[in-house]
């Protein structure tokens, strides 16, 4: 099966410089770029407005709460919080530094954390600094689960226990790896023999009776958090994919090496599915990930990819380094009944 480029930005409103983040919130799109703009968009990617808000200095990372409300932050050393991006420029700068760039934004049951290139970071309770931990090194990609505080550059997922109230942070454990990373915990439905097909319609009736209401929920947009049974990350190489079971003492439970040919740049996951983002420009959709991964499908854009996140109903969006954003379709395998 191919994917398909199911919609493309308007080119009159592209960004000037190549896509470097996305953050998506159900109703929009918002991109980030080199250019130091963030594009609004509605999610079939009609252009809505932008904000030059880090003019002339790149967006580096984008984040929404479950209010959809935007967190950015750039290389001018700002992390910036928008009520109401959708339809105004008015933020409040909770952070302002000269020295140091705000690399990477990650939200957890609402909670906000941002890190920067000298391997600080910062956990915000209601937009005030609630807690401080330095992981050593730049942090390029992160992911927060209950006490736990993974981190990784180039060489190594660091996990940190940042439990409240301690003394001192402890290092609780360090694997091979490279960002970008992700949590996941893959849920699939047990189906009775000699029923399989029968079963699945079902399941296709029940999700459209309660998609009528509200769309499926894109898996970045912030909920009550579950235990993730895995850590999945790039390899050293940057080329391959790698799965870890998410407990001491963090086990690597599958590898697939040359996954692509050239760097991952994104990960994203919607549902049982990974979905990984090259520098080739190709996009690649993965299952059973704790089984060896097996490819799905995939389709190549034509130009490097340094963005990538769920939206709805099996899509993806991308964002370029052309400067356009992209949606991109994928089969919903659990849509095809099995006879």
């Amino acid at each position: 099966m191919v994917a398909t480029v199911d919609v493309i930005s308007e080119a009159s409103h592209k960004h000037e410089k190549e896509v470097t983040s996305l953050a998506f919130d159900g109703e929009h799109l918002y991109s980030g770029s080199e250019d130091g703009v963030i594009n609004v968009w509605t999610k079939d990617l009609k252009f809505s407005r932008e904000i030059a808000i880090h003019k002339d200095y790149p967006v580096l990372a984008l984040v929404v709460n479950s209010q959809k409300h935007l967190y950015s932050c750039g290389r001018d050393g700002s992390l910036r919080y928008f009520r109401r991006p959708w339809s105004h420029n008015n933020n409040d700068i909770l952070l302002q530094t000269v020295m140091d760039d705000v690399t990477c934004l990650y939200i957890n049951n609402d909670i906000l954390y941002s890190a920067d290139d000298k391997g600080i970071v910062t956990k915000w309770y209601h937009n005030q600094v609630g807690g401080q931990y330095n992981v050593g090194e730049e942090v390029r990609s992160m992911a927060v689960e209950e006490n736990s505080l993974y981190t990784v550059r180039e060489s190594d997922i660091v996990i940190t226990d940042i439990t409240p109230h301690m003394m001192s942070q402890v290092t609780k454990g360090a694997i091979p790896g490279r960002y970008p990373l992700i949590l996941m915990s893959p849920e699939k439905p047990k189906i009775p023999e000699g029923r399989r097909g029968s079963y699945i319609e079902a399941q296709q009736q029940q999700r459209r009776a309660s998609s009528a209401s509200v769309d499926r929920r894109p898996s970045n947009v912030p909920e009550v958090s579950k235990h993730m049974l895995y850590i999945v990350s790039a390899t050293r190489d940057g080329k391959g994919i790698t799965v870890i079971n998410n407990e001491t003492p963090y086990k690597k439970i599958a590898t697939k090496e040359n996954a692509h040919e050239t760097l991952i740049n994104a990960m994203c996951s919607i549902e049982d599915y990974l979905f990984t983002a090259s520098f080739d420009g190709k996009v690649k959709k993965w299952k059973d990930i704790e089984n060896g991964l097996e490819l799905v499908e995939e389709i190549d854009t034509g130009k490097c990819i340094n963005a990538l996140i769920p939206g709805s109903e099996h899509t993806v969006y991308v964002g370029d380094a052309n400067g356009f954003v992209k949606r991109l379709q994928f089969t919903d395998t659990e849509n095809i009944l099995v006879e």
